[in-house]
């Protein structure tokens, strides 16, 4: 199914909207028009991943309670979860990945959820070199 052109208006506690920039690219408002954050949906082996390239950021450009409202498979796009690609803290990385499950938490390890980061990374041309990045999670 052919996604481009499809936008949807919902309301879950707050204004959400999504349009489509491709077949793969969308564009989410919290709240105003000059407040979107554009995203990707991946799957890897059953599970399915907001992606947001945030690689001009420090911190994510969404907080987990607007994760969680994003997940909702009801009332927005629905997930698994949301990942963001970061800026680095050094140039030891050449990225930061950050996860929040659709409940608005942070979970120890996702590996279907770092495959898709992967290709996420390959597929917006920023997989680079060495492929060395840094990843939150609470051990």
């Amino acid at each position: 199914m052919n996604l481009k052109g499809l936008s949807l208006l919902a309301s879950v506690d707050m204004s959400l909207a999504w349009t489509s920039l491709s077949s793969q690219r969308r564009r989410y408002s919290p709240l105003a028009a000059s407040n979107t954050v554009e995203f990707s949906k991946y799957e890897g082996l059953g599970n399915d991943f907001i992606l947001v390239d945030d690689r001009d950021k420090e911190a994510p450009s969404l907080t987990p309670e607007q994760s969680e409202k994003l997940c909702n498979r009801n009332f927005s796009v629905g997930a698994d979860g949301v990942i963001f690609a970061l800026k680095p803290p050094s140039s030891d990385y050449d990225f930061t990945m950050r996860i929040y499950n659709s409940d608005g938490s942070e979970p120890e390890m996702c590996g279907n959820g770092i495959r898709c980061f992967a290709q996420f990374l390959k597929d917006i041309g920023a997989d680079g070199k060495r492929g060395r990045f840094l990843g939150f999670w609470l051990c």
